[in-house]
C-alpha cells in the first residue's frame, strides 16, 4: 500500500476527476505565497533552464506551465502538459500558446521514452489509483540523467494535523470528496522510490505549523460550504480573495505569505508536504547507497 490507510474510492469515481477544471488561477510570480513556493522548488531542481524540455503530468489548466513559460521562454525552454481531463486541457489551450497539451490515460503518457529533460507533478500523486504505476510511467518519459520532480502531500505523516484528526474522520469527510484518495508519509514515499532507477537529488518540505492549520481550516470550511450547496474549490477561493478589499482580503494574503515564509525558513525540517527531486540514472550507472539524498533531519 502506498499510504497507511485502507483503499478509498478510485479517482475515476470521484467528482473532481474527468471534466472538472482546475488550474485556471494564475500564479503571481511577483508575490510570495504557497503556490509560488512550489514553483520555486521546481525551478531550483534544474540549475540551468536553457534549452530544457519540461512536461507537467496532471497539469490541469496549466497554471504552473504558464508561470514557467513566463519565466523561461527567452531561454529557449519548451513546455508540455498532460492530463486526463479534456475540459482542463481545453481551458489550458485557451489560456496559453506554445505549450504542447495532450490527453493522457491513467496508465499512459502520450510521449515516447526519454522525451523530456524534466518531468514534474505537483499535488497529483494523492489523486491517482496506482501511485507506483504513475511514478514508473512518469519516469519512462524522462531522459537518462534527467529530473523527475514532485510535490507530494504527506497527509498520513505524524507531522500532519490530518493524521491526528482521524479520530473524527475529518480527512475522509472533506478531502476524499476532492479526490485525495491516497495518504502518504515519508516512509511510504521511500518505499515507492526504492525500486526505481533514480538517485535522490534533493528533498525539502513545506506546510509546517501554520501550513497545517491553514490547510485543515480551509478544507474544512470548503467541506461545510459544499454541504450547503456551495461548490467552490480552494483555487476559486484564492482567485476571489485577490479581488477582495479590506480586512478579509488582507487576511488571506497575509496567511499565504506567512505559510511561504514559514516553509522557506523550515525547508529542511519535515513538514506536511514533500518536494522531491530525483535524477534518472543512466544505464549502467551504479545504484546509490540508500535514499539519503538531500536533507533529512531526524
Amino acid at each position: 500500500m502506498p499510504g497507511d490507510r485502507p483503499p478509498g474510492p478510485s479517482a475515476s469515481d470521484n467528482r473532481e476527476a474527468g471534466d472538472h477544471v482546475w488550474g485556471r488561477v494564475e500564479i503571481p510570480v511577483d508575490r510570495r505565497g504557497i503556490d509560488t513556493l512550489k514553483l520555486e522548488r521546481l525551478v531550483a531542481a534544474v540549475p540551468d533552464w536553457t534549452g530544457i524540455s519540461c512536461l507537467e503530468v496532471g497539469c490541469g489548466a496549466g497554471r504552473y506551465l504558464r508561470a514557467l513559460d513566463r519565466l523561461f521562454s527567452r531561454q529557449a525552454a519548451s513546455f508540455a502538459g498532460a492530463d486526463i481531463s479534456e475540459a482542463s486541457l481545453e481551458a489550458a489551450k485557451r489560456l496559453s500558446d506554445g505549450v504542447d497539451y495532450r490527453t493522457m490515460t491513467t496508465d499512459r503518457i502520450p510521449w515516447e521514452d526519454g522525451a523530456f529533460d524534466v518531468v514534474c507533478f505537483l499535488d497529483v500523486l494523492e489523486h491517482v489509483d496506482d501511485p507506483d504505476a504513475f511514478l514508473a510511467e512518469s519516469l519512462r518519459v524522462v531522459k537518462p540523467g534527467g529530473v523527475l520532480h514532485g510535490s507530494i502531500p504527506l497527509e498520513g505523516d505524524t507531522r500532519s494535523l490530518w493524521r491526528w484528526l482521524d479520530v473524527i474522520r475529518l480527512h475522509d469527510r472533506v478531502k476524499i470528496p476532492l479526490g485525495h484518495i491516497q495518504r502518504f508519509d515519508v516512509k511510504s514515499v521511500e518505499r515507492m522510490i526504492a525500486p526505481l532507477p533514480v538517485a535522490v537529488e534533493q528533498r525539502t518540505y513545506s506546510y509546517h505549523l501554520l501550513g497545517n492549520l491553514f490547510d485543515v481550516g480551509l478544507f474544512t470550511a470548503l467541506g461545510v460550504a459544499r454541504a450547503f450547496g456551495a461548490g467552490r474549490d480552494h483555487y476559486d477561493l484564492m482567485r476571489v480573495s485577490r479581488g477582495w478589499g479590506g480586512p478579509l482580503g488582507w487576511a488571506v494574503s497575509a496567511a499565504d505569505w506567512a505559510m511561504y515564509t514559514e516553509s522557506t525558513a523550515l525547508a529542511d525540517r519535515r513538514g506536511m508536504n514533500l518536494h522531491l527531486t530525483l535524477r534518472k540514472r543512466a544505464r549502467g550507472e551504479a545504484e546509490p547507497a540508500g535514499l539519503a539524498g538531500g536533507h533529512e533531519p531526524a
